[in-house]
């Protein structure tokens, strides 16, 4: 069986490692410059951290199409609590462009209830890819569900597309391109 964290392993690391009011002298003494993480998915973050400012910027394929199903006031609401500041525009750091950024502010960050700020920062990825879902939740409890199905982009020729089903139910379709013959 193959288990897999909520979010990313080296984005937890990088933040936990810079989290708390003891790390106040780690934190100036050591900034970040700009680390590159990616994932799997296609999914490329770059931390950059200054004194007690952690920025973490985003880039997945397909975001573009996923601001259409409201994915910008979902992460505000989701983050909401945290004290974080988004930047929704198009940035390029390091020579890389990426599609938002969020910059949080660690010595406002309590110690009790660290790590569920924590999981939560590091589950942005999830969070940008359940925007859709709620979005089309949303559609069938107002009863303006759309005819044809709705496509989530997440990687580069695969969606997940949602469709109403019966009554309040929905089919979710994993739309899935395997590279290798040997991986069907």
């Amino acid at each position: 069986m193959i288990l897999l964290d909520g979010g990313h392993h080296m984005l937890r690391e990088a933040l936990e490692l810079r989290l708390g009011e003891d790390k106040s002298e780690f934190r100036q003494r050591n900034p970040v410059d700009a680390m590159t993480i990616a994932d799997f998915d296609d999914v490329s973050y770059c931390i950059k951290a200054k004194d007690e400012l952690f920025t973490l910027f985003f880039v997945m394929h397909g975001y573009s199409e996923l601001c259409e199903f409201g994915v910008q006031d979902y992460l505000n609401k989701v983050y909401a609590d945290c004290g974080v500041q988004f930047d929704f525009s198009a940035q390029t750091t390091d020579g890389k462009a990426y599609d938002f950024s969020m910059t949080l502010d660690l010595s406002s960050v309590p110690s009790v209830g660290a790590e569920a700020f924590v999981d939560k920062v590091c589950s942005i990825k999830r969070n940008v890819l359940a925007a859709p879902f709620f979005f089309y939740f949303d559609k069938i409890n107002a009863g303006t569900t759309p005819d044809t199905a709705m496509e989530i982009p997440f990687r580069k020729d695969e969606s997940i597309y949602l469709k109403k089903g019966k009554e309040d139910s929905v089919v979710v379709v994993f739309g899935v391109t395997f590279q290798d013959k040997n991986d069907w």
